[in-house]
This record gives structure tokens, sequence and C-alpha cells, in this order.
């Protein structure tokens, strides 16, 4: 959990004279700015430079913001929205993946796109394939003429979970952002909130 220190902004406020009740409203301002900017900087620049990336509009759909307002001064960018998809967690914490039954992982023959797997090579549609032990076979023929050459090609793995390692820097980039993106918003954040408070 990241906290920031906001004493100095008090300090100043109270030896201006000026009331502290308007701080809790430019505090969440200053906070939803900097949650903005900080996700719009692990989509542009934290994911890409750590990743290939192959769906450039996964990570925009995945995370999302939770607000603060004056009474809850905390924030979160979360993947709740992908329920698990893209693995993010385990991208930032590093870990095993596990599915029900066995994960299945794709051979040299396997070309994923930018959605992954082709469905018509995922292993339960892959044609003249075949599951021997651990490995999904498939038959191939090189001519369709009789006598043409023919053979097996190694298509999947199959293994009860796959390791992920921690490659994306999730943690340490929201916190360098949001800290950096906070201190900028506040102090203007905090003068507009004086200046409501004046016009009242």
């Amino acid at each position: 959990m990241l906290k920031i220190d906001t004493s100095d902004f008090l300090r100043a406020a109270r030896n201006l004279e000026r009331t502290i009740d308007q701080l809790p409203f430019a505090f969440s301002r200053a906070m939803n700015d900097a949650a903005k900017a900080t996700r719009f900087s692990l989509i542009q620049q934290t994911w890409p430079s750590a990743v290939k990336v192959k769906r450039p509009n996964f990570l925009p759909w995945a995370l999302r913001i939770k607000f603060s307002n004056k009474r809850n001064l905390t924030i979160e960018i979360n993947d709740e929205h992908a329920q698990g998809r893209g693995n993010l967690e385990l991208h930032a914490d590093g870990g095993a993946k596990t599915v029900r039954g066995r994960v299945a992982v794709p051979g040299k023959y396997i070309k994923v796109n930018g959605r992954g797997v082709p469905r018509n090579l995922q292993p339960r549609n892959l044609p003249n394939s075949f599951r021997r032990g651990d490995i999904i076979y498939q038959r191939y023929q090189e001519t369709k003429k009789k006598g043409g050459k023919r053979g097996l090609k190694l298509m999947y793995s199959l293994k009860d979970s796959v390791r992920i390692k921690q490659d994306v820097p999730f943690h340490r980039d929201f916190e360098r952002v949001f800290r950096e993106e906070f201190m900028k918003a506040a102090p203007k954040r905090i003068e507009e909130a004086f200046a409501t408070m004046k016009r009242r």
C-alpha cells in the first residue's frame, strides 16, 4: 500500500490561516488526477516496455480505477474486470499459472496471433491430432498424393502448471508515477478549493 505524506500541505494551510476543511476534497481530486495519469503510464510505458504486446486494446480494457472521494481518500487501479485473463497479477508478482485440468503449452508449430491461439489450432479443435501421455501430436502428410511423407508434429505439452516470471514492474511504476503526479496535482487542486471557499 502506498501512503502519501501530506503534512507539508497541511502545515502550509495553517501558516496561511486557511481552513483545512477543504483539503480532503482537494486531496481527493489530486489523487484522482494522479490515478488517471498513472493508469495511462502503466498502459503506455510499463506494459509495452516489459512484454511483447500482442493485443494493444487488452490493458486499457482490463485496468479500471476505483476513485477516491473526500470521505474515503483511497484509490485503486485493478484488473478485476479481466477476471484473471492476461495473468497480470502473475506478471507483477511472479508465480505458477494453474487451471482446471492441465495447461496446454504451445509448441513451435502453433503460431500465436494478436488474440492468442487461433480457434482452429486450439487443442480441442486441432485436426488430425491425438494425445499420447502429456503430449498432443498432429499427423501430417507432406503431399496429398499416395506415398507422400508422413509424420507427427509436437503441438502441445500438457503441464500441471506453468511458471510465469515476475517481468512487469506494475507495483514499482505505480508508486513512482502516482507519487510524482499527486505532488504535481495537489497544489493546483488546493488552490482551486481555497478559491471556491473565498467565493462563498
